[in-house]
């Protein structure tokens, strides 16, 4: 298996955020599970001035989730940015804290991959391909569906924060993701074919 690389726009920086900041890239579909979030971050009951969420995206559930976002109050907390190109996207990675995938299905997310180039520890559902890059050292997997679970990784992730190691998880991101390693994977299979045949 040869998986997908990192856009050379994805590395890390020592930024800082005024808020926790927690973040997602996602299209707003129904299968990316971010209706999930916002009764997350209810049951989680971090202080409403500690913490910040932006969801960069745009889709069918845009309507849905502004609705779910103003109903709960979180409307000072939870911002839909629409879509952004990569150099945006790198940005708002480096000035955020952690990112959140709470997919329903997922093959191999490219999103969370271009966040852990950024060092950023990541939680995300258990589904597909994620389990094949995350670990204790870089964020927390949560089950599908589960809204207690997600709030308790949201919870659990924020206290320990500190334990992180932001530059570690982007280097080991990229020595295993980055366009080079992925070319000379690649570059290799081509020539162990042509020279089996």
């Amino acid at each position: 298996v040869v998986h997908n690389a990192i856009g050379s726009e994805f590395k890390f920086k020592n930024s800082k955020s005024d808020k926790f900041t927690f973040i997602t890239v996602a299209s707003l579909l129904h299968l990316k599970g971010l209706d999930l979030l916002v009764p997350a971050f209810k049951l989680a009951r971090i202080p409403f001035d500690k913490w910040k969420m932006y969801i960069i995206g745009d889709g069918p559930e845009y309507g849905n989730l502004s609705k779910q976002i103003h109903e709960s109050g979180f409307q000072d907390n939870i911002f839909l940015l629409g879509k952004k190109n990569k150099v945006e996207i790198a940005e708002l990675l480096n000035n955020s804290n952690v990112f959140i995938l709470p997919s329903r299905m997922e093959n191999f997310s490219v999103a969370i991959l271009e966040a852990l180039a950024c060092g950023l520890p990541v939680i995300a559902s258990l589904c597909g391909g994620v389990r094949e890059c995350i670990s204790d050292n870089n964020g927390i997997l949560f089950p599908v569906d589960d809204v207690n679970a997600l709030s308790n990784a949201i919870k659990n992730i924020y206290s320990k924060y500190d334990s992180y190691d932001r530059l570690k998880i982007a280097e080991d991101c990229n020595n295993q993701f980055s366009s080079e390693v992925i070319a000379q994977k690649l570059t290799d299979i081509f020539y162990s074919v042509l020279k089996n045949n």
